[in-house]
């Protein structure tokens, strides 16, 4: 989508402020895709396992985009009322019950264990 693109290029010029937390906030709400960036997590849950150009055109780019604002909404109601420290709690929180994780937060659980 090249709204996403557009919303890249914003985001990027106030030094990632507008999304900070987006893309955390979207791992825990659909409880995967850490190796993904944020636009790739928004197209998984529009188009949930369809993720192709034909679901796409299916769809229609109207709908695509009233869902993205949608999200876009949601997170920043959620990040408004409980704030940014929050957002990134709850990603932590998210980590650690992962058994592949192994950073930081991993090790510091593990010594204080």
């Amino acid at each position: 989508m090249s709204v996403c693109a557009y919303l890249r290029g914003y985001d990027d010029a106030r030094e990632g402020g507008p999304l900070a937390g987006f893309r955390e906030w979207l791992i825990v709400k659909v409880n995967e895709g850490n190796n993904l960036g944020w636009e790739r997590l928004v197209q998984n849950i529009i188009f949930r396992d369809e993720l192709s150009q034909a679901s796409l055109k299916a769809q229609g780019e109207e709908e695509s985009l009233l869902k993205l604002a949608s999200l876009l909404d949601e997170y920043l109601v959620f990040r408004s009322v409980t704030g940014l420290t929050k957002v990134y709690y709850d990603y932590a929180q998210w980590l650690l019950k992962k058994q592949w994780y192994s950073g930081p937060l991993g090790a510091k659980q593990n010594q204080a264990g």
